[in-house]
């Protein structure tokens, strides 16, 4: 578990104890971040023991399958988005990775809690400790700042596509190779699976951006309008790759008939 507690603009506190914890949710004043692995049972215990939680946002916090997905509850909300990165503990180029990251938001908290890899944490982190007045913006903002990292998550893995994408139409258009057809098809399974992951997060951020919160100011909803923007981008590009691995493959497949009819 980590946590930091932003008292005022320019007084900060780290490593805080369960006591300390209760005492600042109590409070209703400053900002609280806690970060939380769910693979850690004593963290898991302060869901429901410090922050009182209900027993279902607990259960879809700790639920790896759980869908992406904003709830409200009495005096907080649960949001789980995705991260994704390309895996790299495996051969393959294609594989992906994906993690769901659950953000319970409150009048002066935000409670991260994840089962794997953290990278847009640590990203937030990073820029906290340069521009600590982030968190003057309580922490609806702090919530911002860490799925915008989430879906940031995408743009390397799309401009791996465009690289994926030079190579075909290379093995295909400028030197035939044969071999292409499984390359073909394994870039179509990241374009699908990715497409797959973000259609949920448009849903979601829609309803972040155009739905009144009592946790949620018009003005923090118009950060949350730029991540929005962000996934609507990304889906855009995602369906322009969709179409070039049509074409691509539909020239692989008339050029193996041309020369199967050639060799006749």
């Amino acid at each position: 578990m980590w946590s930091c507690y932003h008292e005022s603009s320019d007084v900060m506190r780290t490593g805080l104890s369960v006591d300390e914890l209760r005492a600042v949710v109590e409070s209703g004043a400053g900002t609280l971040w806690v970060d939380i692995d769910i693979r850690e049972p004593a963290a898991v215990a302060l869901l429901s023991d410090v922050f009182h939680f209900h027993p279902l946002a607990i259960e879809d916090s700790l639920n790896p399958q759980s869908r992406v997905k904003i709830e409200e509850y009495t005096g907080f909300l649960i949001l789980i988005v995705r991260t994704i990165a390309f895996l790299e503990q495996t051969d393959d180029p294609y594989d992906i990775e994906t993690v769901n990251l659950n953000c319970f938001l409150g009048r002066n908290f935000l409670v991260t809690a994840h089962g794997g890899h953290t990278l847009p944490l640590d990203a937030t982190r990073a820029t906290l400790d340069k521009r600590p007045e982030l968190a003057a913006g309580g922490p609806a903002r702090l919530m911002h700042a860490v799925v915008d990292e989430a879906v940031n998550a995408y743009f390397p893995i799309i401009d791996q596509l465009d690289e994926f994408m030079d190579g075909l139409e290379e093995k295909v258009f400028a030197a035939f190779d044969q071999s292409a057809l499984r390359e073909i098809f394994s870039v179509k399974r990241l374009v699908l699976s990715l497409r797959r992951h973000l259609a949920p997060e448009r849903d979601v951020f829609s309803v972040l951006t155009n739905r009144p919160n009592a946790l949620l100011t018009h003005d923090t909803q118009v950060y949350f309008r730029d991540i929005y923007d962000h996934i609507l981008r990304i889906n855009d590009s995602l369906e322009t790759y969709r179409e070039l691995l049509n074409n691509t493959l539909d020239s692989y497949l008339t050029q193996v008939s041309n020369r199967v009819g050639t060799v006749k």
